[in-house]
């Protein structure tokens, strides 16, 4: 990278994920960049200009697709309820969650809440049978 230091772009994608997984309300507006910013000790735009070069896509397409994935599990695997999960992960609305799932996977959201409300049948089916 052009910073006379090379900062791996695999090394930015593990930082955000890992960051995502344990602090994902790090993920307003802003946040992740001085976060990124002060981790790498550079400035976010040569990080992001370098990212870009290396990936072909930049760090906020990188975090969009992370934030979507990351939703997706939470909504299919968690208990939690899509304002909750919406808020988690920065964004304004279930509404807006909705529409940017909708935009990246082109599956509405009920699609992973149907998955959802399989896995948690088929849960309360083995544990009956368990029972027996």
């Amino acid at each position: 990278m052009s910073s006379g230091l090379f900062i791996s772009s695999a090394s930015v994608k593990r930082l955000i994920r890992n960051t995502l997984i344990n602090e994902p309300e790090i993920f307003s507006p802003g946040h992740l960049e001085t976060i990124l910013s002060r981790y790498f000790d550079i400035p976010f735009t040569e990080l992001d200009r370098d990212f870009t070069n290396t990936e072909g896509y930049s760090i906020s397409q990188f975090v969009a697709e992370c934030r979507i994935d990351k939703a997706k599990e939470l909504i299919v695997y968690s208990s939690e309820c899509l304002p909750e999960i919406a808020s988690k992960l920065g964004f304004a609305s279930e509404a807006i969650l909705g529409d940017t799932i909708l935009q990246q996977t082109g599956l509405h959201i009920q699609h992973y809440l149907g998955i959802r409300n399989e896995r948690q049948q088929n849960t309360y089916i083995l544990k009956i049978t368990a029972r027996r």
